[in-house]
């Protein structure tokens, strides 16, 4: 008997309509998904999602991923969850894993990837890409990514308020993903930078509760919950040199 496959689904920003057509054709086939339950909002998108085009006869495991700080428990955990996959490839079927944005972009499946290769190492993966949160960020406000011959960097936000400050003097289209609760610290390394030509905010894009937004005062007046399913897309001018 053949292994099975592992297939890593990107499940767009959140629009259901979004979803490319190759993933809803693997998720109507396969009869085994798994869904990331690290964090409580990317969770429920997931499943969401996901929910609109599952087969009526598919199993469905949401797969725990905590935030521990004990990392023999992270490898505990890590291990459970492959070993529930691996049985089912080796028994010869086909298996998903959903993600919302794309699954190469800052996601679960990457970890799970490196992970899987210690217990089965010639496992068979096929990854099926989607469209980055960024991606639709800039396509409701109309901000290019890449222009010309600027630089286009996409970046997690750093817990650091310093390293925020170094990355806004990086020329070019800055992208910043993974804001969360972080969102104050980002506004305040943006006010302090006197680089800034334009900047856009968009959180649950494609959403019920979508915020856009172009304006810095507007952002400012923003809770620490707005982080949370956001990216913000800032162009820098260095002015004078």
């Amino acid at each position: 008997m053949n292994p099975g496959i592992l297939y890593g689904i990107g499940l767009g920003p959140g629009d259901p309509e979004l979803v490319t057509v190759k993933a809803v054709r693997l998720i109507e086939r396969l009869n085994h998904i798994f869904i990331p339950r690290a964090r409580g909002a990317e969770h429920g998108l997931a499943s969401s999602i996901a929910g609109h085009y599952l087969a009526s006869d598919a199993e469905i495991a949401e797969l725990d991923f905590p935030m521990m700080r004990d990392p023999d428990e992270v490898r505990q955990q890590w291990k459970a969850n492959c070993e529930m996959i691996c049985k089912l490839l080796q028994s010869g079927n086909d298996v998903g894993f959903v993600t919302i944005g794309d699954p190469m972009v800052f996601s679960t499946y990457l970890y799970l990837l490196d992970a899987m290769k210690g217990l089965m190492p010639n496992f068979l993966s096929v990854t099926i890409p989607g469209i980055s949160a960024f991606s639709a960020a800039a396509s409701l406000t109309n901000f290019p990514l890449g222009f010309r011959d600027q630089a286009f960097t996409v970046l997690p936000t750093s817990d650091d308020a310093a390293i925020i400050n170094k990355d806004l003097q990086t020329d070019g289209t800055l992208v910043f993903m993974k804001i969360g609760a972080r969102l104050q610290s980002l506004v305040e390394g943006i006010e302090a930078s006197g680089n800034i030509d334009r900047l856009a905010f968009v959180a649950r894009a494609g959403l019920e509760g979508e915020i856009v937004l172009t304006d810095l005062s507007e952002i400012k007046k923003l809770d620490a919950k707005s982080g949370n399913l956001s990216v913000l897309l800032v162009r820098v001018e260095r002015k004078g040199e």
